[in-house]
C-alpha cells in the first residue's frame, strides 16, 4: 500500500466517515526536558487518526491537514512518554528531539495502555508526511509506502459496500485481480 492509495480511498469511496494511513519507521531515540529515551516507536499518521482509531486527546490537540501537508515539525506524545519526559508538567509547547529532528509538542494522547502487544502510551505520533521526509528516506522500501490504512465507515450497514468499493479501487490501482489481490 502507498499513501496515494489512502488518498484515492478518501476521494472515491462512498460511505466512509474517516481514514487514517499509518507508517512506522525504525524506532528512534528521543530527548526532551533533560531526559533521553531509547528505541521509541514513532507512528506517522494522518489527521483523522484519533477519530478513526477512537483514541482521544487528553491535553492539547492533534495535528491538522495543513500541518501534515506542510510537514510541520509537531508531535503528539503517548501518555507514558509524556509522563517519562515531563512528569506532571504539561509538555504542550515544549520541544522534543526525535532522532535528529527537533519538534514542538502540541498534544498528549489519553492513556490507553497495552492492546494486543502494542503499548499505545509508549509511542510518539507525527504527521505522516513528516515521517516520509525525515525518517523513511534511508529505508530500502519506497518512502511513500504505508503499513496500514484504517477506514471508519459511516455506519454498520455501509461496511460491506465500503469493503467492496475499496477492493475494486485498490485492485484497479494495483493492476491485480480483485479475487487475488496484493493487499488485505
Amino acid at each position: 500500500l502507498i499513501f496515494d492509495d489512502a488518498l484515492a480511498i478518501e476521494e472515491q469511496v462512498v460511505g466512509i466517515d474517516g481514514i487514517s494511513a499509518e507508517q512506522a519507521p525504525p524506532a528512534q531515540d528521543i530527548k526532551a526536558n533533560g531526559v533521553s529515551l531509547e528505541a521509541i516507536s514513532v507512528i506517522g499518521t494522518t489527521p483523522d487518526f484519533p477519530d478513526v482509531r477512537d483514541y482521544a486527546i487528553a491535553d492539547g490537540r492533534y495535528f491538522n491537514a495543513v500541518e501534515d501537508n506542510r510537514k510541520a515539525k509537531v508531535a503528539v506524545l503517548g501518555a507514558g512518554i509524556a509522563s517519562d519526559l515531563f512528569g506532571d508538567e504539561s509538555p504542550i509547547g515544549q520541544s522534543v528531539t526525535v532522532g535528529s529532528t527537533k519538534l514542538t509538542i502540541i498534544g498528549v494522547m489519553e492513556a490507553k495502555g497495552m492492546v494486543s502487544d502494542t503499548d499505545y502510551d509508549g509511542r510518539i505520533y507525527l504527521p505522516i508526511n513528516l515521517v516520509f521526509q525525515k525518517y523513511m528516506t534511508t529505508m530500502s522500501i519506497s518512502s511513500d509506502r504505508v503499513r496500514t490504512i484504517y477506514i471508519k465507515a459511516e455506519s454498520q450497514d455501509k461496511i460491506n459496500s465500503v469493503i467492496t468499493q475499496i477492493t475494486v479501487l485498490l485492485a484497479d490501482r494495483h493492476d491485480v485481480d480483485a479475487n487475488a489481490p496484493d493487499f488485505n
